[in-house]
């Protein structure tokens, strides 16, 4: 057995105690298993009386966090948040959390393992219990230039396909040597036309990225 495989099944063991320890965990456990293999984005959930966060498996495939039930997400999470969306990230949690607002629901690049930026749009909501006290935190979190490359009726790409891709280009053409004042980001595209005995059709046309 690898080093990779014996820490995999030592972190299930060490995940699957943390569990027993949530009364909330092991009610909603079969329910959650179902959701994660279903719902697109990534679950999370907070038994906030233990302080525990179960996470669904696309987590730890996806970004790296050390398992799937953590004592405390943040000090993991915030690490993989880009840092010009960090602050607004921090306020937006503090509100839920401080009882100034009731919901979370804001749109942050976060680090995957690749280490590649990625635009995300998390939304949590805090549940309580019937004497008022909060006992649950729970959310998805959607990969928004995964899940949803372009627009379905235009096929233009959306907002932040649109930036991920003019970023390649420049960071491409700033390996290449070419100075600022030459780049030229347009891209050819495909499509069906015309026969080729009408040359003036066979000329690449400037792709149109539009935010949708």
């Amino acid at each position: 057995m690898d080093d990779e495989t014996m820490k995999g099944r030592q972190r299930l063991m060490e995940d699957e105690k943390r569990i027993r320890e949530s009364e909330l965990f092991r009610q909603i456990r079969p329910y959650f298993d179902i959701l994660q293999k279903t719902v697109p984005g990534y679950l999370f959930v907070t038994d906030m009386k233990e302080g525990l966060v179960l996470l669904s498996d696309s987590f730890t495939r996806d970004f790296d966090l050390p398992g799937t039930v953590l004592r405390d997400m943040e000090p993991h999470w915030r690490p993989l948040i880009h840092p010009d969306d960090l602050e607004r990230y921090k306020e937006s949690i503090e509100d839920v959390f401080e009882g100034r607002a009731a919901d979370h629901d804001i749109e942050y690049r976060v680090r995957y393992r690749t280490g590649e930026y990625g635009w995300v749009n998390c939304h949590g909501i805090m549940g309580s219990d019937t004497n008022g006290e909060p006992f649950l935190w729970a959310g998805i979190i959607m990969p928004l230039d995964h899940v949803v490359r372009a627009d379905t009726v235009t096929r233009l790409l959306n907002r932040y396909v649109l930036e991920t891709v003019l970023s390649q280009e420049l960071e491409r053409e700033d390996a290449s040597g070419v100075p600022d004042n030459q780049r030229d980001i347009r891209a050819p595209v495909r499509r069906r036309g015309p026969p080729p005995d009408r040359p003036e059709h066979n000329e690449p046309t400037a792709a149109r990225y539009t935010p949708v």
